[in-house]
């Protein structure tokens, strides 16, 4: 398959790096990242298998008819170069990951979606539920299935036992995992 990862703002190298090698080691055909320009040559330099380019709104919207499956999020910013790159992203209807700030500005904008798989961790479902974190945690199961309610598509909520749901009621629990999952852009 076709794999398109959108993130990597500046100074965000490191956390669009670490997903487009995930994905890699995770066994997608093809990886292309657009990212923020001081970042595309080193990540060729570190990973040539990647395809990456400077993110502009032209390169996105073809790079988007090129992919079959869409990645927005990590290292993405909540200042205007990320919320214009979601802005656009949101115009695609192909299955689509969220992920950290694609997560916190999706909470400034709700929006329902069925083909998209959002992976908070308890601090980002609490700013999509409009809640706190204490409240996240004590019912997580509650908390995985307001966020199918009120944006659609699956919910992976991260942590103590990863919870994976989806709007018609199904649920998993995924209790695998080490405590060097505790640190940032490790726990997808």
């Amino acid at each position: 398959g076709r794999l398109l990862l959108v993130g990597g703002d500046s100074g965000f190298g490191g956390a669009i790096r670490m997903a487009a090698e995930a994905a890699l080691r995770s066994g997608a055909g093809l990886v292309r990242v657009l990212t923020h320009i001081d970042h595309v040559a080193p990540l060729l330099t570190a990973r040539p298998e990647l395809m990456a380019q400077a993110l502009d709104e032209a390169t996105l919207r073809q790079a988007m008819q090129w992919a079959d499956v869409l990645v927005i999020g990590p290292g993405l910013g909540q200042a205007e170069w990320g919320k214009n790159a979601l802005s656009v992203l949101q115009t695609s209807d192909k299955p689509a990951l969220w992920d950290a700030d694609a997560l916190n500005l999706l909470a400034l904008n709700p929006e329902k979606r069925q083909n998209r798989v959002m992976t908070p961790h308890p601090g980002e479902a609490a700013r999509l539920l409009s809640c706190s974190t204490a409240d996240i945690e004590s019912d997580r199961l509650l908390a995985v299935r307001k966020l199918t309610a009120r944006y659609g598509g699956v919910a992976v909520l991260k942590g103590a036992g990863t919870l994976i749901a989806d709007e018609q009621g199904q649920m998993a629990i995924a209790d695998v995992g080490n405590a060097g999952m505790a640190s940032g852009g490790m726990g997808d």
